[in-house]
């Protein structure tokens, strides 16, 4: 996916003018969707669906309210495999879900000065 299809920029701006609240926002997401990812797998691999499914609704919610829309809609397929039992394919996108995590944060990191 392009950059623009990955990121809703109207929703992202919708958070606030200042770019140092931004900085907080984006870091503070960047801390809870780490620990979130690692949360994740650990429930997909020890077949907590009940957890996988809260984990990866975090993951959507947070990623969804900053503009990260590829984020939410993988988290929103992996939270779907885990309603449906298919545990193999929830944990088969979470490379994918790391991969869209970190593309999105290097999009909207601040540029060098």
């Amino acid at each position: 996916a392009e950059k623009w299809e990955r990121l809703n920029v109207a929703q992202l701006e919708t958070i606030d003018s200042t770019l140092e609240f931004k900085r907080q926002v984006l870091e503070q997401y960047k801390v809870s969707s780490t620990q979130g990812l690692e949360k994740l797998k650990e429930a997909i691999a020890t077949r907590d669906i009940e957890n996988a499914m809260l984990y990866s609704s975090d993951i959507k919610g947070a990623s969804y309210t900053i503009g990260f829309d590829v984020v939410s809609k993988v988290s929103l397929q992996i939270e779907n495999c885990c309603r449906e039992g298919n545990l193999v394919r929830a944990r088969d996108l979470i490379p994918k879900l790391k991969e869209e995590v970190l593309i999105c944060l290097l999009y909207t990191s601040p540029s060098p000065r």
